[in-house]
């Protein structure tokens, strides 16, 4: 026998206790909600640091604009994937009226508002530039084979390279976090995955730094990372592992010769820095034999 619809009885949005719930929620950066929709409400002292995204769907001039887009520059470095800055998406074209809004504030706000599509768009491709000609000027070209990853692998033995492409990486991925979800943003993901990849193989070789962290770039940047070196396998073929442990050798048979060698050669040498303190004697000779 077929049932009936089932019916559920909620709350009104006018309900005082309801309102509030979800609007504190909605501030609560351990499980806020997606979207809040309001009509008229919460555009000036609201202060939400989780807000990152403001959607602008009517009219609004002079003060209450300003305080309207200020609803997402508020500082949330606590929180996980710390915002760097904030968005207003214009539906109506709002921001037509900033230039007479903020006249009296000209001094203090100059250089805060930017439009994505001109200015971050074109620092992504400055900046993917600049990330490139760390091997470009060495003759290298960065690629996806085997062989491509090693020269890049390689050529970042230089501790100084080494902190160059570190510090170029970090400004292209912050820009790439910027700018997307905007369209303007895809043609340089690939590069994104590429170099990200370049620096994940670069860190466990070398062992002078920490995993790489995508995290610190941004949530947007974190999922396209996290969900690249997940389809490549990376983990699994040579997560951070001590030459001493069981498991080394089957790792390291699943890397290319040439990356094999690279990877125990600077695997012996973290290993023999790490105890050299033990007995600086015993390990003085052993590196002085090896190397």
């Amino acid at each position: 026998m077929a049932q009936g619809p089932e019916y559920t009885q909620v709350e009104p949005w006018t309900a005082p206790d309801r309102q509030q719930r979800v609007i504190d929620d909605f501030k609560n950066p351990a499980k806020p909600p997606a979207f809040l929709i309001v009509k008229s409400m919460l555009l000036t002292g609201f202060d939400a640091p989780a807000e990152q995204v403001l959607y602008l769907d009517r009219g609004m001039k002079e003060a209450e604009l300003l305080q309207a887009i200020a609803r997402v520059n508020r500082p949330a470095a606590g929180l996980a994937g710390a915002k760097k800055c904030g968005y207003v998406i214009d539906y109506v074209g709002i921001t037509n009226h900033l230039t007479k809004a903020l006249k009296a504030y000209a001094e203090v706000i100059e250089g805060v508002l930017k439009k994505l599509e001109t200015d971050q768009v074109a620092n992504l491709r400055t900046r993917l530039a600049r990330v490139r000609t760390v091997f470009t000027d060495s003759n290298v070209t960065p690629g996806t084979s085997d062989e491509a990853m090693e020269d890049c692998v390689e050529l970042l033995a230089d501790g100084q390279l080494r902190d160059r492409f570190e510090t170029e990486l970090h400004l292209f991925l912050s820009t790439v976090d910027t700018v997307l979800p905007m369209p303007q943003a895809g043609p340089s993901l690939p590069a994104a995955k590429l170099f990200t990849e370049i620096a994940k193989h670069v860190r466990r070789r070398y062992r002078d730094t920490g995993d790489f962290d995508p995290s610190l770039y941004g949530e947007k940047v974190r999922e396209l990372i996290d969900e690249h070196m997940t389809s490549l396998g990376v983990d699994t073929i040579l997560p951070p592992i001590s030459i001493t442990d069981p498991d080394y050798q089957a790792r390291v048979a699943r890397l290319s010769p040439r990356a094999r060698a690279s990877e125990m050669e600077h695997a012996i040498r973290h290993h023999i820095s790490l105890h050299m303190d033990e007995d600086p004697t015993r390990y003085r000779r052993l590196s002085e034999f090896l190397f």
